[in-house]
């Protein structure tokens, strides 16, 4: 994932494997982005495309000269797939699109994305206690999923939490996400401060609030299966986190 900020740029994520051959599934080897709407505001001249295969690989597109677009080559081929784009600047949230799904040109092998509006975005930055446990931070919007598994601390940049969720979990992560981990939208909406602090006990017991109330029902938190929620962050180590939201 994108860590250089020293200037803005703009991440066009694609919820889809990629591979290095092409076939009739994977015609793709150009990426071209536009960006238009006045909730967009100034976006970069350099922009990166993040594709959430393996580790994640990056791509650098370049504004084309006189027109609203910016294009590059991932080095490998893609389907037809959907994406979003995001984009921050150090020090500030930046803003983030819709997912939607590409419309591919196949005589030029070309995929291309078209946004028309942009939501604010903020940075959040997790910071785990102890370093050496294992965490992980999953991303939703709609069918675009990412997730980055990290020790210590980690940054999701231009998280945009007006239509994507953002969790982040806490225990050995399985193969595949499975929904779980702490909802850091709910965090950040009900708390006054920019920086949230966690202790296993308050992590526990906003787990099992979260897993609780559902679909928004009332929560009926039993002492045991908050003791459990307890005991399993227990068990991995976990001692707190500190969350900051700038």
């Amino acid at each position: 994932m994108c860590r250089s900020l020293g200037s803005a740029v703009v991440f066009a994520v694609l919820s889809a494997a990629a591979t290095y051959g092409q076939d009739s599934r994977f015609p793709y080897h150009r990426v071209e982005v536009t960006l238009a709407g006045s909730s967009c505001g100034q976006v970069p001249e350099e922009i990166v495309v993040v594709i959430p295969e393996g580790d994640g690989k990056e791509l650098t597109l370049t504004k084309v000269s006189g027109k609203n677009l910016w294009a590059g080559d991932p080095g490998m081929w893609l389907p037809n797939t959907v994406g979003s784009v995001r984009w921050s600047a150090e020090g500030a949230g930046g803003k983030h699109t819709d997912c939607m799904k590409g419309s591919g040109l196949l005589r030029t092998s070309v995929l291309q994305f078209a946004f028309s509006r942009c939501y604010a975005a903020q940075q959040v930055t997790f910071e785990m206690d102890p370093t050496r446990v294992f965490s992980r931070y999953v991303r939703g919007l709609g069918p675009c999923k990412e997730a980055l598994t990290f020790r210590g601390a980690e940054t999701a940049y231009a998280v945009g939490f007006a239509v994507e969720d953002l969790r982040l979990q806490l225990v050995p992560p399985a193969r595949k996400d499975d929904g779980a981990g702490l909802w850091i939208n709910d965090i950040v909406r009900s708390a006054k401060t920019k920086q949230h602090f966690l202790t296993r006990d308050s992590a526990g017991h906003q787990l099992s609030v979260q897993r609780v109330k559902g679909d928004r029902a009332a929560s009926r938190l039993s002492p045991n299966a908050l003791d459990l929620d307890i005991k399993k962050l227990e068990f991995v180590g976990f001692k707190s986190v500190r969350i900051e939201v700038r």
